[in-house]
């Protein structure tokens, strides 16, 4: 009789633990400081480039790709000791990045906050998409269900934290107000709904890839060359007449 409960009651525990999702991506083939040094690196120059890109003279930031390298580089925590590992890191980066970016103090000490969206965001992915790549399984979102639990989840995490940090910026930093909540939500979530999710999907898709021993890329033919070389000098036609020779 003991023993059948002690069965049952450890069916349950693992029950639970899978519904809500460890977030576990496994180890991959690259060494985790090797991994970690290029995500930090990756972070802060996504973050200065949101920085440089600045629309003056209301000095209004346009993009904030940093919080998109975020998601990405926390959902691929491999287990829970490197999660915690990779979230102080990414808070420290944070700062780093403003510092070097012309920001005060005051607002450097402030944005460490900033991975509290992050953390939220992965939290509620793995209760949410527990089978999805990132999120504690290992293939990619396949459904619109999936899709919209996942914007439903950058949604909320990215709210509450800027619910947060607005309110805090109002009380000790000169001249912010309640109306950056606007700016800060939308770049935030805009970065994780595009370049967070994007990694998402190739995480699972190359995780999903590797379990099934399947080769992830072909050779490419000439017609995907050509294609190829198609978009890239369409890309850079429209670069140097729209924005080089035009600015």
């Amino acid at each position: 009789m003991s023993n059948r409960l002690n069965s049952l009651t450890f069916g349950y525990q693992w029950r639970i633990l899978s519904a809500v999702g460890t977030g576990e991506t496994q180890h991959t083939g690259m060494p985790m400081p090797a991994r970690t040094v290029l995500f930090v690196l990756g972070f802060m120059v996504a973050t200065l480039l949101g920085r440089i890109i600045i629309v003056e003279p209301a000095s209004v930031g346009v993009v904030a790709p940093g919080p998109g390298i975020a998601l990405i580089w926390l959902a691929s925590s491999p287990d829970r000791r490197w999660f915690v590992i990779d979230a102080v890191l990414l808070s420290f980066a944070t700062m780093i990045s403003l510092l070097l970016s012309s920001g005060t103090d005051l607002q450097a000490l402030i944005s460490m906050l900033s991975v509290i969206q992050v953390v939220l965001t992965v939290l509620l992915l793995r209760r949410w998409v527990p089978a999805v790549w990132g999120a504690g399984g290992r293939r990619p979102m396949d459904s619109l269900g999936e899709f919209g639990r996942i914007l439903a989840a950058i949604a909320v995490g990215t709210l509450l934290y800027t619910i947060l940090r607005v309110a805090l910026g109002v009380l000790v930093v000169p001249d912010e107000t309640w109306s950056m909540a606007f700016g800060r939500f939308g770049r935030s979530a805009t970065a994780m709904a595009t370049i967070g999710l994007f990694g998402l999907l190739l995480g699972g898709w190359l995780a999903d890839h590797h379990d099934r021993d399947v080769p992830p890329f072909n050779r490419p033919s000439r017609e995907d060359l050509l294609n190829a070389a198609g978009v890239l000098v369409t890309t850079l036609a429209i670069f140097v007449l729209g924005f080089y020779l035009n600015p």
